[in-house]
């Protein structure tokens, strides 16, 4: 795959989507009417909402986890209670730097990956004073731009591990201790039946439910290391190669991207200003007409683990040519041996075309959901039965029939969904009627309902509809016991012809963090002023507060006062990025 492609999917592949949503900006935090029933815990002494503070020696096996998706599921739920009062802004650090994926919350400081193709890409934030170091110590090239896809991970002993891999460096995962020291580094050489052109990077890890560090490369390859430093068999504990060990195969290349226009002057030089000068104007121009999903790799998602099980989303069938037509999510079952692991196709399940969502487990291991779209454009949520499915194993065809389906009335969601223990699917309408709720909860089939259904929906009207007419949910979902958290936008866009771009540009956009009543959809509170968020995934500290990080692509493309001009300095924009921390009290 070129250098262009990879560009495409680690550093901007999900501009599209970025840049069709939208995220709001209040004007004054607002608490939506508590009431004695919003589900917090409350003290023993005058009712007051306590603080929500994780319980844990420290990230991750056995605990609640605060960092990337919640959990190795991907789920976002994080056991304990949300503020039923709006949190307040706190400090702001790296704010010069975006953020593409998601951050990891240790219990004293932030490790997150920012965009830049020189220099430290790694970052970390005390969570004590605000202050910023770069990470690992020493060499800041040490991790190549291929860590642009990865988002760090943390073990119980403190250890951070990333993924890496860039052209001619083999991709594999980087081990540091918490001081930033090197503990190890274990490449993919040697595990894949034919040896790649170029490499690009594992897009996100897990450690599995045994404590090991599961990861998928882009063309299929899955791999299991163990987290050790002396661990036999350099730490390989088991790999498995879908594209060649069973008959799913990658997207064709380019299968859902648009024709690429003139990317505007001003655009370009706010992406060599912020990203650094190796990110070419045609590159970005790659990125921006194509999405997720459909680039042509195998996978452009977190991979989840549950049980025995890890889960991947990928090709599906090969329709032919070599090339798959429809995604699938894919169930890859772990065997302990001697020597490793034996690692094997378990089942899949199909999807309508490619997907760009991450596959999300329930916390109790039941339901696995990723979302599609329907031939009408419509988002759909797929939900697989794993349990029903693994009655399937053993089959000629190994392929498992989706439990439950449900179709929302906005458009496609390239970014994963939220799922609660009971089975609970969090999802937006992105670019729906203004009369559809912009947050819906829906249920699985039960003994009232034969099908999925409508639990709540939650709507967050434009503070100046005139002005900001279009709204969106712009965030994962964050599921705390008795509330949800995210970001919404209202903006203004331009039509995306007027620029030439295969994208709408915002002329103004607001944003606003919020929370909802987990129970009934009932806003808690919003209107709490904040960045652009962008498809980034809030989360919780160990110190019960908000932090988010920042992507900030609406904002980082928002027109300039003079956007036709060919002189850099013209370009200066109200951009922000980095993570912005938000407190309660």
């Amino acid at each position: 795959m070129t250098k262009k492609a990879w560009v495409r999917r680690i550093v901007v592949g999900t501009l599209t989507v970025v840049l069709a949503s939208c995220s709001g900006n209040g004007s004054g935090a607002t608490d939506a009417g508590v009431t004695d029933d919003n589900g917090a815990r409350t003290d023993s002494g005058n009712g007051v909402p306590q603080k929500c503070v994780v319980d844990q020696p420290f990230p991750y096996l056995d605990s609640p986890y605060p960092g990337i998706h919640g959990n190795m599921g991907n789920n976002e739920r994080i056991a304990c209670e949300g503020p039923v009062t709006a949190p307040t802004p706190g400090w702001s650090r790296l704010v010069d730097r975006m953020i593409f994926n998601p951050m990891t919350v240790g219990t004293d400081r932030i490790y997150a990956v920012v965009i830049r193709t020189q220099g430290c890409k790694l970052w970390t934030v005390s969570l004590v004073d605000g202050e910023e170091a770069c990470f690992p110590k020493g060499d800041p090239e040490m991790l190549s731009m291929g860590v642009l896809g990865s988002s760090p991970e943390l073990d119980q002993d403190g250890n951070v591990y990333v993924t890496d891999g860039w052209m001619d460096r083999p991709d594999g995962v980087f081990s540091f201790d918490h001081d930033g020291n090197l503990r190890w580094h274990r490449t993919f050489e040697g595990l894949r039946q034919q040896e790649p052109d170029t490499y690009g990077p594992p897009l996100g890890l897990h450690f599995t439910a045994d404590g090991d560090v599961a990861t998928v490369a882009p063309d299929g390859l899955v791999v299991v290391l163990a987290r050790e430093a002396d661990a036999p068999n350099n730490g390989i504990r088991g790999s498995f190669d879908i594209v060649h060990q069973t008959n799913l195969r990658p997207l064709k290349p380019g299968q859902d991207t648009a024709p690429a226009g003139d990317l505007p002057p001003y655009l370009g030089c706010r992406m060599q200003q912020v990203f650094g000068e190796e990110l070419s104007v045609d590159m970005m121009r790659a990125a921006l007409s194509g999405g997720t999903g459909g680039s042509g790799a195998y996978t452009d998602n977190t991979i989840a683990a549950s049980g025995d099980l890890l889960f991947v989303v990928g090709g599906g069938p090969d329709h032919g040519d070599g090339f798959a037509e429809n995604g699938a999510l894919v169930a890859i079952r772990t065997k302990p041996e001697k020597q490793g692991l034996d690692m094997e196709l378990a089942w899949y399940m199909q999807t309508n075309g490619p997907t760009g969502s991450s596959p999300t487990v329930s916390p109790d291991g039941r339901w696995v959901v990723v979302s599609d779209v329907t031939a009408e454009g419509r988002a759909r949520i797929v939900t697989a039965d794993v349990k029903a499915c693994e009655a399937a194993e053993g089959k000629a065809a190994p392929a498992c029939a989706p439990a439950w389906t449900y179709v929302l009335e906005g458009g496609p969601l390239l970014a994963h969904l939220s799922i609660d223990e009971d089975g609970v699917v969090y999802a937006w309408n992105q670019g729906a009627d203004p009369k559809a709720p912009d947050l819906v909860a829906v249920s699985p089939p039960d003994a009232q309902h034969k099908e999925a259904w409508l639990k709540w929906g939650a709507s967050f009207p434009s503070p100046r509809p005139v002005e900001l007419p279009s709204t969106d949910w712009t965030s994962t979902v964050l599921v705390l016991d008795n509330s949800v958290v995210g970001t919404v936008t209202h903006a203004k866009y331009m039509e995306a012809a007027d620029m030439g771009l295969p994208v709408p540009i915002a002329i103004r956009a607001e944003h606003e963090l919020v929370g909802v009543r987990r129970s009934d959809g009932k806003v808690l509170w919003r209107n709490v002023p904040m960045p652009d968020a962008a498809i980034n995934s809030p989360t919780l500290g160990p110190d019960g507060n908000i932090y988010v990080p920042i992507f900030g692509f609406i904002d980082f493309a928002a027109l300039p006062d003079n956007p036709l001009s060919q002189d850099c300095a013209d370009a200066s924009g109200a951009y922000q990025g980095g993570v912005v921390q938000f407190v309660v009290k």
